[in-house]
């Protein structure tokens, strides 16, 4: 929510911020492609360039990458 906030408000110093987090996470969990979008989403914002459909890109690839894990692993406990 906060990159679409971000990027609705074109706060581009607050999108760099929330994708920089949002790469950081991925990173840590392994989602070596949802972290590499995060991460040209970042550099994006930083450098003032359009963002194009990256927001898109980042949230198909944490979605692909949350049904493989539900797919290995079932749903969080609590979600059904």
């Amino acid at each position: 929510a906060r990159l679409a906030q971000a990027l609705e408000a074109r706060d581009m110093p607050r999108l760099a911020a929330a994708a920089h987090n949002f790469k950081g996470s991925a990173g840590a969990l392994g989602w070596s492609r949802t972290a590499a979008i995060a991460a040209l989403l970042q550099e994006a914002a930083q450098s003032g360039r359009s963002t194009g459909d990256l927001l898109a890109q980042l949230q198909q690839a944490a979605d692909e990458t949350m049904a493989a894990v539900t797919a290995e692993f079932g749903p969080p406990p609590g979600d059904s």
